[in-house]
């Protein structure tokens, strides 16, 4: 069965939040490359057959939230509590799954590669 069901709802839902945030052109264009990109790569972490790439995918999909996080930044506006508190709870579970997938590779640099 699936075994992250509730992380993959958390980044879908992250990501439809982020579609739906009224942003200008260019900043918009990137928030939705970068929460695009995150599911992406969580889901391949999802479906992936060894634990090295199941590991490099979870960092780069921790890596794409994080720069979600920078494009709303900087806008310099307010930020949703919506998106805050998606971001903030998926953010966490990302991390967690990336310290377990590191623990599992022998270590951080071991997970990349």
């Amino acid at each position: 069965m699936f075994k992250n069901y509730l992380t993959y709802q958390l980044a879908s839902g992250f990501d439809r939040t982020c579609c739906a945030f009224d942003l200008a052109f260019p900043e918009k264009k990137e928030l939705m490359r970068c929460s695009r990109a995150m599911l992406l790569h969580l889901d391949l972490s999802l479906r992936a057959t060894s634990a090295a790439d199941k590991s490099k995918n979870l960092f780069v999909a921790l890596t794409y939230l994080r720069d979600c996080k920078g494009v709303l930044e900087s806008t310099g506006g307010p930020i949703p509590f919506e998106l805050t508190g998606a971001y903030e709870v998926l953010h966490a579970r990302l991390e967690q799954l990336c310290w377990d997938a590191s623990g599992n590779e022998g270590g951080q640099t071991r997970m990349l590669g």
